[in-house]
C-alpha cells in the first residue's frame, strides 16, 4: 500500500489523500508459530508482573525497618498497572497505622513510627534488655524487660514513649552524646511526662503508670539532671509503695526491686548511714601519748593531731596486737566497735576506721552465719559515707581502710543455701566497688596498679606486713575485673558521661552503686 498526492490535480488544494492498494505478499507462517509467540509473550508479561510484585513486597518490608538501598531503587513504570496502584495505596495505609520490628514486621507500635524510633527499639531489645538483666530476672527465670516491660509498652503509648526515652538516652550515651540533645529523647520523654500527668490527675495508678515513673527517673539519672531525679523519685516512692501494699505476684516483685534499686542510689547521694546512729555519747580526745606508741607510725601521727578519739585508738591497739601476734581477739571487741559506730558525733573519717576494724575483727575470728548480714551493712555504711579527707595523712589512711574492708568482703564460697550464695555475691560486689573507689578517688592519676598503691605510703598504716600479699592479689583481680567489664560494654549501658560530679565520688562509682542496688553486676568468683 502506498500514499501519493498529485500536486497538479486541482483538487489537491483540498488536501485529499489518494491511497494506492497493492497486492499483499504471501507469508508462509503456520498457526503453531503464532501460538508459540503468543505463549512466550504471555509468559514474559506474567514474569514481569511477578517481578514488580516481588519488588513492591521487598520495598514494603524494607520500609518497615527504615532501610533503603539508593543504588537498587526499582524504576518507576511510566504507566503503572492497576495492581501496582493498589499495592502502593495499601503500603501507604499500612505505614500510616504504626510500625514494626526488624525481627517481627507485623508487631505494630502504639505510636507513630519513624526510622529513629526503629533504631531505638532495636537498641532496647538487643542491647539494653540483655546487658541490664538483674538478679530478679535470674530469680524469675525470664528477662523482665522483654517479658513484662515490652508487652505492656506495645499496648500503651504512655509506656512506649517512656521506653523510647530511656533507650534513646542510653543509645546517645553509648555514642558519646548528651541525651537531652537528641530529638527522640526530647519528643518521647516530654510525651510520656505529659500523658503521665493526665493519668495521675485522673487517679490512675497501675503498673503502666508505675513503670513509666521508673523510666522517667532513669532518664533524669542518665541526663545527670539531679533536680528532675529528685522530683520523679519523690513521686515514684509513695506511688510504688501504695501499689505494692496488699499485692502479690510477679509485677509486685519487679516493682519492689525497682523501688529498692533507686532507694540505694538516693541513699548514696544523700550519704544515708546504714546503721542510723542513735547515741549522743561524747568521744574523748587523745594526744597520742605513751599507750599508743606501739601503733604504726601513721596512726600515731593521727592520734597526735587529734584525729582519733581515745575510744577508737584503744580498739585499734587491741586489734593491732591480735593481728601482729596472730592471737584471738579479746571478747567484746566487736560490740565496742559497734557502740562507737552508733555515736552521732563521730566524724566520717573516724567512722571509716571503725568500719574497717569491725570487718577485720570478723575476718580474724572467721565466724560464719551472721557475717554476711553484718558485713553487708558495714559495707553499705562505708560506701554511703563517701571518701573525704582534710589532709594527706587522712587520704593515705583511707586507702588502708578501703583495702582492709574490701579484702574482708571477698569471703570464700559457702556450701550452704542459694540464699547465702546470693548474700556472698552482694558482699563481693560491694568489695569491688570499694576497691574501685580507691583507684578512682585516692590514687594519684587513677593508675590501676599495686605499685601506685604502695607509693602512697601504705606501710605507715599496715598492722601486719604479711597481709600485703593477699591485699595485692585481691586488688589486682579487682582492677582486672573492672577492665574486663568495661571492655565487654557492661559498664557503658545507661551510664552518664564520665565527668566528675563535683565534690565527692565521680560517675563511675555512683554507676556501680546503682548496678549493685539492682543486682545487675556480673557474678564474681574468688580464686582459692
Amino acid at each position: 500500500m502506498a500514499i501519493s498526492r498529485n500536486p497538479k490535480d486541482p483538487q489537491a488544494q483540498q488536501d485529499y489523500l489518494f491511497i494506492q492498494h497493492e497486492t499483499p505478499r504471501s507469508h508462509n507462517v503456520s498457526l503453531s508459530t503464532v501460538a508459540g509467540q503468543a505463549r512466550r509473550w504471555t509468559t514474559n508479561r506474567k514474569n514481569q508482573k511477578q517481578r514488580l510484585s516481588a519488588e513492591q513486597g521487598a520495598s514494603y518490608a524494607r520500609s518497615l525497618v527504615g532501610w533503603q538501598d539508593p543504588t537498587k531503587v526499582a524504576p518507576k513504570p511510566a504507566d503503572p498497572p492497576e495492581f501496582e496502584r493498589r499495592a502502593r495505596l495499601q503500603l501507604c495505609r499500612l505505614q500510616d497505622v504504626g510500625g514494626g520490628l526488624r525481627n517481627d514486621p507485623f508487631n505494630s507500635l502504639p505510636i507513630e513510627q519513624s526510622q529513629p524510633v526503629m533504631g531505638v527499639t532495636d537498641y532496647f531489645i538487643h542491647t539494653w534488655a540483655e546487658l541490664k538483666a538483674t538478679n530478679i530476672d535470674t530469680l524469675l527465670g525470664f528477662n523482665t524487660y522483654l517479658e513484662i516491660y515490652w508487652p505492656l509498652a506495645l499496648q500503651d503509648g504512655l509506656l512506649m514513649s517512656a521506653l523510647l526515652g530511656v533507650a534513646g538516652a542510653a543509645q546517645c550515651l553509648a555514642q558519646g552524646q548528651q541525651p537531652m540533645q537528641d530529638p527522640v529523647v526530647l519528643l518521647h520523654g516530654s510525651k510520656a511526662l505529659h500523658q503521665l500527668r493526665e493519668r495521675l490527675a485522673a487517679g490512675q495508678i497501675n503498673e503502666t503508670v508505675i513503670f513509666t515513673m521508673d523510666w522517667l527517673i532513669n532518664i533524669a539519672y542518665m541526663a545527670r539532671d539531679n533536680m528532675a531525679f529528685n522530683i520523679h523519685w519523690a513521686a515514684f516512692r509513695p506511688a510504688a509503695t501504695r501499689f505494692i501494699e496488699g499485692r502479690n505476684g510477679t509485677l509486685t516483685t519487679v516493682v519492689q526491686h525497682r523501688l529498692r534499686s533507686w532507694e540505694s542510689l538516693h541513699d548514696y547521694r544523700r550519704r544515708v548511714d546504714a546503721f542510723k546512729p542513735t547515741s549522743d555519747a561524747p568521744l574523748t580526745n587523745t594526744d597520742g601519748t605513751a599507750p599508743f606508741m606501739s601503733l604504726p607510725v601513721g596512726f600515731r601521727d593521727l592520734a597526735s593531731q587529734g584525729k582519733l578519739s581515745l575510744e577508737t585508738a584503744e580498739i585499734l591497739l587491741l586489734v593491732s596486737l591480735a593481728v601482729s601476734t596472730s592471737t584471738p581477739l579479746q571478747d567484746g571487741i566487736r560490740c565496742r566497735v559497734m557502740g562507737l559506730i552508733m555515736r552521732r558525733k563521730m566524724l566520717d573519717f573516724e567512722a571509716h576506721i571503725c568500719l574497717a576494724l569491725l570487718a577485720l575483727s570478723h575476718q580474724l575470728e572467721g565466724s560464719l552465719g551472721e557475717v554476711p548480714e553484718v558485713l553487708d551493712q558495714v559495707a553499705q555504711a562505708f560506701i554511703n559515707r563517701h571518701l573525704r579527707w582534710e589532709s594527706e595523712l587522712e587520704r593515705r589512711c583511707l586507702i588502708w581502710c578501703s583495702l582492709v574492708l574490701g579484702n574482708a568482703l571477698f569471703i570464700p564460697d559457702s556450701s550452704s543455701s542459694p540464699r547465702d550464695d546470693l548474700r556472698i555475691q552482694r558482699l563481693r560486689t560491694k568489695g569491688h566497688i570499694i576497691l574501685v573507689e580507691v583507684q578512682q578517688e585516692l590514687v594519684v592519676n587513677r593508675e590501676p596498679t599495686w605499685v601506685a598503691i604502695e607509693s602512697q605510703g601504705l606501710e605507715d598504716f599496715v598492722l601486719n606486713p604479711n597481709l600485703l600479699q593477699q591485699w595485692r592479689r585481691v586488688y589486682e583481680a579487682t582492677m582486672a575485673r573492672q577492665q574486663t567489664w568495661s571492655d565487654q560494654g557492661l559498664l557503658a549501658v545507661g551510664k552518664p558521661l564520665a565527668v566528675d560530679m563535683g565534690e565527692g565520688p565521680g560517675v563511675c562509682v555512683e554507676y556501680l552503686v546503682l548496678r549493685d542496688g539492682r543486682g545487675s553486676l556480673p557474678r564474681i568468683e574468688v580464686a582459692d
